[in-house]
């Protein structure tokens, strides 16, 4: 049996259109929410507790819930650090060699991270 599905594709071409035609493609910043998604189960792996909705409003409004840990918050943090450095040498279509690798600027984005995190250690200590 063969399944003619040139309606179909006629019909999301037909929405696509009309879709971008009112602007609803720019209503949401669809780039900006699948790099925090990223972001959020990437650290889950390292184990992150943070939600898509923790990781949105620390990125987009400083911030934090009381209720996890802040070193959670700083892993986000570093890891959009590290994906905004990679994006801009993307599109400068930086060669990837070792030295850029070991780039000062690379090294202190978790130099940074590291440095809050013992702060708060110690202020939490006081």
């Amino acid at each position: 049996m063969i399944i003619d599905n040139s309606k179909i594709w006629d019909k999301i071409e037909t929405n696509t259109q009309k879709f971008i035609s009112l602007g609803l493609n720019e209503a949401i910043d669809y780039q900006k929410f699948y790099l925090y998604s990223i972001i959020t189960h990437s650290t889950a792996i390292e184990g992150s507790s943070l939600s898509e909705k923790d990781t949105t409003l620390l990125f987009d409004e400083g911030i934090t819930s009381g209720n996890k840990p802040l070193i959670h918050f700083l892993m986000n943090q570093d890891l959009k650090n590290a994906y905004q450095f990679a994006i801009d040498e993307a599109f400068k279509k930086t060669i990837i060699t070792p030295q850029l690798l070991t780039n000062k600027k690379i090294i202190d984005i978790s130099k940074k991270t590291i440095t809050f995190a013992k702060k708060i250690t110690i202020w939490k200590k006081l």
